[in-house]
């Protein structure tokens, strides 16, 4: 991807936001955690690559591309090269949520989210989540469309 390179040296988040949210045109390397954190409203990502090949997870922590509590649109997304062992809540490309009963539309369309390992860790492709982050279990509504959308290579 012709983008910018934001390197979090293997020890910094890259993204965490609690307002509206839109990334474009870069590429996230060598973070620690998830590389884009949104616990907003509104959330849009075009033209992102997130390289996990040099990310760095930990026991109590998971390990991932972007995890989002908002109405959300992906598209021209690439997530990749993930691995690691010992992640309590394991690893995941796209991780959504929904918490206090909230409705939740999320778009993902020509986006690969590919090689992701782990010797004892959960891999997923794609999450989504009811009522988990605030531990109420309140049901809530994800509406998920996906378009041209590849997941590969996710290995336990």
């Amino acid at each position: 991807m012709d983008s910018s390179i934001i390197d979090g040296n293997g020890q910094w988040r890259i993204f965490e936001s609690l307002s509206d949210l839109a990334i474009s045109d870069v590429t996230l390397t060598a973070f620690t955690g998830i590389a884009i954190r949104a616990f907003t409203t509104e959330a849009a990502f075009n033209n992102v690559e997130i390289d996990g090949q040099n990310a760095v997870g930990n026991a109590d922590s998971i390990l991932g591309g972007i995890m989002a509590i908002a109405n959300v649109e992906v598209d021209n997304v690439y997530i990749h090269s993930f691995s690691g062992d010992g992640l309590a809540n394991g690893m995941s490309g796209l991780n959504f949520h929904v918490i206090n009963g909230a409705n939740s539309t999320v778009s993902v369309s020509n986006t690969t989210i590919s090689n992701f390992s782990s010797n004892d860790s959960r891999v997923l492709g794609l999450a989504l989540n009811n009522g988990l982050l605030d531990g109420s279990l309140t049901p809530g509504t994800i509406d998920l469309t996906m378009k041209n959308t590849t997941i590969s290579n996710m290995n336990t």
